[in-house]
């Protein structure tokens, strides 16, 4: 004969109940329990491994899409590259060339990306750009154009000289007609003194960048003086 266990359930508002259960179902259900808490375990450690590898894919994947968007900038500035040999006037490109390579061995290397980046993203246009000179002072004017549709956006215009060697000169200039506050254009006009390092002569090209209030670059062009040159 089997063994048995006997259960007893006692309480105070009923009689007293008595079961007997085989040792089987006894067994049965630590069996079960032990089975529960270690599928539990399992889950739990499935789970964080899961996370953990989703979250190294996630971080990979950062990676790679800051390398693509590293190498799309660096092709966008080579095609603006091709794009300036093939607008600016094959004399300009060869007169600039030519002078920095006399002189390549006594200033560093010319980084023409650098040079002729141009940049757009299509919140500030500058068209309209030109330059004359008056003795060892220089006079530009050109058009800011609010391309940001029902908007008035605001920021300052910088200029910059690149002299016939390559380098650029930054211009610090104080005048108030430099800042734009616009929901359409501005024009500007101003008139400074060249630096003393520099004359017309030797001057290549003006080199415009338009930020917003927060110093962010919004645009920035470089137009051979042959080109924007007025008398």
């Amino acid at each position: 004969m089997s063994k048995k266990y006997s259960v007893i359930l006692m309480r105070d508002d009923t009689s007293v109940r008595k079961f007997r259960i085989r040792p089987f179902w006894i067994k049965f259900f630590i069996a079960l329990f032990f089975l529960a808490v270690t599928a539990a375990a399992l889950g739990g450690y499935f789970t964080i491994t899961f996370y953990q590898e989703k979250r190294h894919v996630r971080e990979d994947l950062q990676v790679v899409s800051k390398n693509l968007e590293q190498t799309a900038e660096e092709l966008e500035k080579k095609r603006n590259i091709q794009k300036i040999f093939e607008t600016y006037e094959s004399q300009d490109l060869h007169s600039f060339l030519t002078v920095n390579d006399t002189r390549r061995n006594i200033v560093p290397p010319v980084d023409l990306v650098e040079v002729f980046e141009y940049k757009d993203r299509g919140i500030v246009g500058v068209d309209n750009v030109q330059a004359g000179f008056n003795g060892d002072r220089m006079r530009v004017r050109l058009d800011v154009n609010n391309m940001a549709e029902g908007e008035t956006i605001s920021g300052r215009i910088f200029l910059h000289l690149v002299r016939r060697d390559g380098q650029q000169v930054d211009l610090d200039l104080d005048h108030d007609d430099l800042d734009y506050a616009i929901s359409r254009f501005k024009n500007v006009d101003v008139t400074f003194e060249l630096p003393e390092e520099l004359s017309p002569e030797s001057i290549f090209a003006l080199r415009v960048k338009a930020r917003d209030d927060d110093r962010r670059l919004l645009y920035s062009e470089t137009f051979p003086l042959s080109q924007i040159q007025v008398s």
